[in-house]
Protein backbone atom coordinates (compact mmCIF):
# COMPACT_ATOMS: atom_id res chain seq x y z
CA UNK A 1 0.00 0.00 0.00
CA UNK A 2 2.88 2.36 0.81
CA UNK A 3 4.41 1.68 -2.60
CA UNK A 4 1.05 2.38 -4.27
CA UNK A 5 0.74 5.76 -2.54
CA UNK A 6 4.33 6.70 -3.33
CA UNK A 7 3.86 5.76 -6.99
CA UNK A 8 0.53 7.57 -7.42
CA UNK A 9 1.02 10.36 -4.86
CA UNK A 10 0.44 13.24 -7.31
CA UNK A 11 -2.86 11.76 -8.49
CA UNK A 12 -4.12 10.89 -5.00
CA UNK A 13 -3.14 14.30 -3.63
CA UNK A 14 -4.78 16.03 -6.59
CA UNK A 15 -8.01 14.17 -5.89
CA UNK A 16 -7.95 15.07 -2.20
CA UNK A 17 -7.12 18.74 -2.69
CA UNK A 18 -9.40 18.96 -5.73
CA UNK A 19 -12.30 17.82 -3.57
CA UNK A 20 -11.47 20.74 -1.29
CA UNK A 21 -12.03 23.11 -4.21
CA UNK A 22 -15.37 21.47 -5.02
CA UNK A 23 -16.43 21.70 -1.37
CA UNK A 24 -15.46 25.39 -1.27
CA UNK A 25 -17.51 26.08 -4.40
CA UNK A 26 -20.57 24.29 -2.99
CA UNK A 27 -20.22 26.11 0.34
CA UNK A 28 -20.07 29.47 -1.42
CA UNK A 29 -23.08 28.61 -3.59
CA UNK A 30 -25.09 27.71 -0.50
CA UNK A 31 -23.87 30.96 1.13
CA UNK A 32 -22.51 29.19 4.17
CA UNK A 33 -19.24 31.03 3.62
CA UNK A 34 -18.43 34.26 1.93
CA UNK A 35 -16.17 34.57 -1.08
CA UNK A 36 -13.12 34.92 1.18
CA UNK A 37 -12.86 31.12 1.21
CA UNK A 38 -12.59 30.86 -2.55
CA UNK A 39 -10.17 33.79 -2.59
CA UNK A 40 -7.88 31.94 -0.19
CA UNK A 41 -8.10 28.77 -2.25
CA UNK A 42 -7.42 30.69 -5.45
CA UNK A 43 -4.44 32.41 -3.83
CA UNK A 44 -2.91 29.14 -2.67
CA UNK A 45 -3.74 27.01 -5.72
CA UNK A 46 -0.53 27.90 -7.63
CA UNK A 47 1.42 26.76 -4.58
CA UNK A 48 -0.71 23.71 -3.76
CA UNK A 49 -0.45 21.99 -7.14
CA UNK A 50 3.38 22.01 -7.45
CA UNK A 51 3.70 20.90 -3.82
CA UNK A 52 1.25 18.01 -3.98
CA UNK A 53 2.72 16.74 -7.23
CA UNK A 54 6.28 17.05 -5.92
CA UNK A 55 7.29 19.35 -8.74
CA UNK A 56 9.06 21.73 -6.36
CA UNK A 57 11.37 19.03 -5.04
CA UNK A 58 14.53 19.27 -7.05
CA UNK A 59 18.27 19.37 -6.50
CA UNK A 60 18.41 22.83 -8.03
CA UNK A 61 16.77 25.09 -5.42
CA UNK A 62 16.99 28.14 -7.67
CA UNK A 63 14.88 26.34 -10.29
CA UNK A 64 12.24 25.67 -7.64
CA UNK A 65 12.07 29.37 -6.75
CA UNK A 66 11.87 30.42 -10.42
CA UNK A 67 9.24 27.78 -11.05
CA UNK A 68 7.12 28.90 -8.11
CA UNK A 69 7.28 32.54 -9.23
CA UNK A 70 6.33 31.64 -12.79
CA UNK A 71 3.60 29.32 -11.51
CA UNK A 72 2.00 32.25 -9.70
CA UNK A 73 2.40 34.55 -12.71
CA UNK A 74 0.85 32.02 -15.09
CA UNK A 75 -2.00 31.29 -12.70
CA UNK A 76 -2.89 34.95 -12.27
CA UNK A 77 -2.84 35.51 -16.02
CA UNK A 78 -5.31 32.65 -16.30
CA UNK A 79 -7.39 34.12 -13.47
CA UNK A 80 -7.46 37.41 -15.37
CA UNK A 81 -8.87 35.55 -18.38
CA UNK A 82 -11.62 34.19 -16.11
CA UNK A 83 -12.43 37.76 -15.12
CA UNK A 84 -12.53 38.72 -18.81
CA UNK A 85 -14.95 35.86 -19.36
CA UNK A 86 -17.72 38.16 -18.15
CA UNK A 87 -17.00 40.41 -21.13
CA UNK A 88 -15.56 38.04 -23.73
CA UNK A 89 -17.46 34.79 -23.71
CA UNK A 90 -14.82 32.13 -24.41
CA UNK A 91 -11.77 33.69 -22.80
CA UNK A 92 -11.78 31.03 -20.06
CA UNK A 93 -10.84 28.38 -22.64
CA UNK A 94 -8.03 30.50 -24.04
CA UNK A 95 -6.79 31.32 -20.54
CA UNK A 96 -6.83 27.69 -19.41
CA UNK A 97 -5.22 26.44 -22.63
CA UNK A 98 -2.46 29.06 -22.70
CA UNK A 99 -1.69 28.89 -18.97
CA UNK A 100 -1.53 25.08 -18.98
CA UNK A 101 0.64 25.11 -22.09
CA UNK A 102 3.01 27.63 -20.51
CA UNK A 103 3.03 25.77 -17.19
CA UNK A 104 3.90 22.46 -18.85
CA UNK A 105 6.58 24.03 -21.04
CA UNK A 106 8.19 25.65 -18.02
CA UNK A 107 8.00 22.35 -16.13
CA UNK A 108 9.76 20.73 -19.07
CA UNK A 109 12.46 23.44 -19.07
CA UNK A 110 13.08 23.77 -15.33
CA UNK A 111 12.93 20.10 -14.44
CA UNK A 112 14.11 18.67 -17.76
CA UNK A 113 11.19 16.27 -18.12
CA UNK A 114 10.89 14.40 -21.37
CA UNK A 115 7.32 15.39 -22.19
CA UNK A 116 6.75 15.64 -25.91
CA UNK A 117 5.21 18.74 -27.42
CA UNK A 118 2.24 16.61 -28.52
CA UNK A 119 1.66 15.50 -24.91
CA UNK A 120 1.92 19.08 -23.63
CA UNK A 121 -0.63 20.32 -26.18
CA UNK A 122 -2.93 17.39 -25.33
CA UNK A 123 -2.76 18.31 -21.63
CA UNK A 124 -3.60 21.93 -22.49
CA UNK A 125 -6.62 20.92 -24.61
CA UNK A 126 -7.96 18.53 -21.96
CA UNK A 127 -7.44 21.18 -19.29
CA UNK A 128 -9.52 23.63 -21.32
CA UNK A 129 -12.31 21.09 -21.59
CA UNK A 130 -12.40 20.74 -17.79
CA UNK A 131 -13.93 24.22 -17.46
CA UNK A 132 -16.90 23.61 -19.80
CA UNK A 133 -19.44 23.32 -16.92
CA UNK A 134 -18.26 26.65 -15.48
CA UNK A 135 -18.55 28.25 -18.92
CA UNK A 136 -22.25 27.41 -19.06
CA UNK A 137 -22.98 28.89 -15.62
CA UNK A 138 -20.27 31.39 -14.74
CA UNK A 139 -21.83 32.34 -11.40
CA UNK A 140 -21.88 28.79 -10.05
CA UNK A 141 -18.78 28.40 -7.89
CA UNK A 142 -19.28 24.66 -7.53
CA UNK A 143 -18.65 24.39 -11.29
CA UNK A 144 -15.53 26.49 -10.83
CA UNK A 145 -14.37 24.13 -8.07
CA UNK A 146 -15.17 21.18 -10.34
CA UNK A 147 -13.10 22.77 -13.12
CA UNK A 148 -10.10 23.19 -10.82
CA UNK A 149 -10.54 19.61 -9.59
CA UNK A 150 -10.62 18.26 -13.16
CA UNK A 151 -7.67 20.46 -14.16
CA UNK A 152 -5.59 19.14 -11.27
CA UNK A 153 -6.63 15.56 -11.97
CA UNK A 154 -5.89 15.71 -15.71
CA UNK A 155 -2.50 17.34 -15.21
CA UNK A 156 -1.44 15.00 -12.41
CA UNK A 157 -2.51 11.81 -14.20
CA UNK A 158 -0.77 12.64 -17.45
CA UNK A 159 2.32 14.02 -15.69
CA UNK A 160 2.56 10.87 -13.54
CA UNK A 161 2.22 8.61 -16.57
CA UNK A 162 4.88 10.62 -18.40
CA UNK A 163 7.28 10.57 -15.44
CA UNK A 164 6.85 6.83 -14.95
CA UNK A 165 7.22 6.16 -18.67
CA UNK A 166 10.49 8.09 -18.73
CA UNK A 167 11.69 6.66 -15.38
CA UNK A 168 12.06 10.10 -13.83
Amino acid sequence: MKHFYRYYRPVINSILFGLLFIWAGIAIDKEKYNETLIALLVFFQPLIYPLITNQLITKKKLNSIYFLITSYAIYYLAAYSYFLNDYTYHSIFFGTFSSTLLYQLLSRYFFETKASLFLIITIAILSSISFIPFQFDRWNYSYFGLGIFLWMLINSIISTINLKRNNL
